[in-house]
C-alpha cells in the first residue's frame, strides 16, 4: 500500500482543513516558504507559488504536504516489529520511539505458547476459546 493509500484510509487527505480551522503542518509552512523563495529567487518564478489565499496553488500544495506529513507524524509513532530468526530460535524486538524491548522463542518451546507469547507481548488482543 502506498503512503498515499495509508493517509487516504486514515482520513489525513480531505480537502477539508480550512472549514475545520485545522491549520498547516508545520513542515508545509516550511516547505512552502522555501520553495516559494527557491523559485522566485532561482528559477524564474517557473511555478509562481502563491500561498495565503484559498484556492491559490500554493494553498493547494500545502494542502497536500500536510496529508503527507501528517502520515509521516503517524508512521514516525507506530510501533517497528522485527523478528530475528537464529539456530536457537527467534527473537521478536518491539520499537518505539522511547525504548525497544525483545522477547526470545527458543526453538524448542511449545509452538502454540510460543504463538501466545509473541501475541501478549506486541498487545495484540486474541481470545482463548479451548
Amino acid at each position: 500500500m502506498s503512503d498515499y493509500e495509508k493517509a487516504k484510509k486514515l482520513g489525513l487527505t480531505k480537502q477539508d482543513r480550512w472549514e475545520k480551522g485545522i491549520p498547516h503542518h508545520p513542515m508545509s509552512l516550511r516547505l512552502m516558504e522555501f520553495l516559494e523563495a527557491h523559485d522566485s529567487a532561482d528559477c524564474q518564478d517557473h511555478f509562481c507559488w502563491k500561498s495565503g489565499g484559498d484556492g491559490d496553488n500554493g494553498e493547494i500544495l500545502m494542502y497536500e504536504m500536510d496529508a503527507f506529513f501528517e502520515w509521516l507524524d503517524v508512521e514516525n509513532s507506530m510501533d517497528k516489529i522485527e523478528i530475528v530468526l537464529n539456530e536457537d530460535g527467534f527473537d521478536v524486538y518491539r520499537h518505539n520511539e522511547q525504548s525497544t524491548n525483545s522477547i526470545r522463542v527458543n526453538r524448542d518451546e511449545d509452538s502454540w505458547n510460543a504463538v501466545i507469547r509473541v501475541l501478549k507481548f506486541l498487545e495484540i488482543e486474541f481470545k482463548e476459546r479451548y
